[in-house]
């Protein structure tokens, strides 16, 4: 306060955004995200208080959006800013009711508004070096700024830049999406057809426990085509007619320009496939194969960076559509810098794409033929449940339940499920926190007792049972990145409580391997690995509360070689889910 009063003392009105994280000689206190409890402590200040900055804006993803508004915040930007307005009334009613003597939510006039296409005449295009407002040459030694070129969509206001467009443009009745299910099929056998003996497909469908059946002309089956590598047998065109024609479901999956000759032959129209990928997707049609699904189990953005279709599909009018691509391309979005997301999402939205859909049906016969662009197997294990409710949904017979990898916490945060090696002696306590007993070694899958503890005296592991290691391992996933912590506000947090009987041991936690690309001390994206080593003869005391990728070392209790591990993480005010082994990014 007296440094600003020096350096200009023609103001009499200082104050800050944030400036609660330390102390000042400020005559207000202006808060920069917050929650109730700290409103409260700011309120009691006595002093004029208020916040400048809070609430999801700029960070909030579809999904987090949806908590507000539903199924309207996946559809595109507006009905995500929909859902945001309604979070903003919420926010600023709570401030308002704190008596707060300056209330926001964030900044208006960049978020509040449209970013503006000025200089831009074609909108479905994309953006040129070219388009954009130029102004005169840049003159040496004039004062003031001299801009040379404003590009389309790099303000919100226009005060004469562009004389077709106005002074600004209002951002943004919410829709919700009703579910009605349609009736599910009685159970049937499930049959696959393909030309490739070693097909992927067919392993990934084994694993989620479909039991193939031989193609049978005269029962109704469900019938998957491999659409990357369909059979051209001219005599299996006629079996498939006939499987058809008793009242089968023949569902094209994962169709490629492969499968259109196949395709036509069987529906009697042509198709036509064109190059888009896309990755979350919006309802059109109903369809029992859709029973459970909204705009939300459809949007994938947040779960992967790759595309879960590669392709759109178009027949005129031969085909009932059941599902389109989002027009809006979330990536251009999530997670993105905050200078440009707002830009290229909108762009995303207006800029010409190749029309069409990703899930079609037709009838054939008594029957019904089913063509799907979409592979949530790209998803990995998160897709697996997705397309075992699928068939399902479609009547097919399973045998057995799908197979999976267990997840690592169960619903209390308890470590239950973990990658376990060891035990490997040291000739002293000192030697065996010295050393790393892990290049090559064997690491099988092991489970807590019922009372969630790891009894390592009653799981017959090999080696020394004094001054020796037992490493413990297991993945967290975070569905926002770990390598910028500063797209977003609220920084990741591990709390890591570790407890044990009679023996004393430490916790010791390692950064992870760095990918290639990576600096030192970068994390990986979207995993935290935790590797914990058990060791005995050491003071106990406690650890809790560390950063994410910050390295913890040391001593805890441990007591009858019985050890407890609780993890409760979270991203924000969003618990992280634990990442199941196969789903590491190592």
């Amino acid at each position: 306060m007296r440094i600003t009063r020096e350096c200009d003392h023609t103001r009499n009105w200082i104050s800050g955004d944030g400036e609660t994280q330390t102390d000042t000689d400020l005559p207000t206190v202006i808060g920069h995200y917050c929650n109730m409890p700290l409103m409260l402590e700011w309120k009691s200040k006595s002093k004029p208080w208020g916040v400048g900055e809070m609430g999801m804006c700029y960070a909030g993803t579809p999904a987090h959006v949806s908590v507000v508004n539903g199924d309207r915040a996946f559809e595109s930007q507006e009905g995500r800013m929909e859902g945001l307005a309604g979070e903003a009334f919420e926010t600023i009613s709570m401030q308002r009711g704190l008596d707060a003597c300056y209330a926001s939510i964030s900044n208006l006039a960049w978020y509040g508004v449209q970013p503006l296409e000025i200089g831009l005449d074609d909108i479905t295009r994309p953006v040129e070096a070219e388009d954009g407002i130029w102004f005169g040459p840049y003159r040496e030694g004039v004062p003031g700024v001299q801009p040379e070129r404003l590009g389309p969509y790099t303000t919100t206001f226009n005060p004469g830049y562009d004389p077709r467009l106005p002074l600004y443009r209002p951002k943004w009745a919410v829709r919700k999406h009703t579910g009605i299910s349609e009736p599910v099929p009685a159970a049937r056998d499930v049959v696959w057809i393909s030309a490739d003996p070693e097909s992927k497909a067919e392993r990934q469908f084994e694993e989620l426990s479909v039991a193939f059946r031989p193609l049978d002309t005269r029962r109704n089956q469900l019938i998957l085509l491999d659409g990357i590598r369909p059979a051209e047998d001219p005599a299996l065109v006629e079996r498939l007619r006939a499987a058809l024609g008793a009242g089968s479901t023949l569902l094209v999956w994962n169709i490629s320009p492969a499968a259109l000759p196949l395709v036509e032959k069987l529906g009697s129209h042509a198709v036509t496939l064109t190059p888009r990928n896309a990755a979350s997707y919006i309802i059109r049609g109903r369809h029992s194969l859709l029973n459970g699904q909204d705009l939300s189990t459809l949007y994938f953005n947040e779960r992967t960076k790759e595309p879960v279709s590669s392709f759109v599909m178009t027949s005129g009018d031969a085909y009932a559509t059941l599902l389109d691509p989002c027009n809006t391309d979330w990536s251009k979005w999530n997670y993105q810098e905050e200078n440009i997301k707002t830009g290229q999402v909108l762009r995303s939205e207006r800029e010409s794409k190749p029309l069409g859909s990703v899930l079609l049906r037709s009838e054939a016969g008594r029957g019904e033929l089913l063509l799907s662009a979409i592979d949530p197997f790209v998803l990995g294990n998160k897709g697996s449940a997705l397309i075992h409710e699928m068939l399902h949904n479609l009547g097919a017979r399973f045998n057995g339940r799908p197979c999976h990898i267990p997840a690592a916490l169960d619903r209390n945060g308890t470590v239950v499920h973990a990658l376990l090696s060891g035990t490997y002696a040291g000739g002293s306590m000192d030697e065996v926190m010295a050393r790393d007993y892990l290049a090559g070694r064997y690491w099988g899958a092991m489970d807590s007792n019922e009372e969630g503890f790891w009894n390592f005296e009653t799981m017959n592991l090999k080696g020394e049972q004094k001054d020796c290691a037992v490493y413990l391992s297991f993945w967290l996933f975070s569905p926002r990145s770990l390598v910028n912590l500063l797209l977003e506000p609220n920084m990741p947090r591990l709390d890591l409580e570790f407890a044990a009987d009679d023996k004393t041991g430490r916790i010791r936690q390692r950064q992870p391997s760095r990918q290639r690309g990576q600096t030192a001390g970068q994390p990986r994206p979207a995993a935290a690995h935790r590797r914990h080593s058990a060791r005995k003869g050491l003071e106990p005391c406690s650890a809790q509360g560390r950063p994410v990728m910050g390295r913890l070392e040391r001593p805890l209790p441990l007591h009858r070689h019985r050890s407890r591990l609780h993890a409760a993480a979270r991203i924000g005010h969003h618990a992280v889910k634990p990442r199941k082994p196969c789903e590491s990014n190592s």
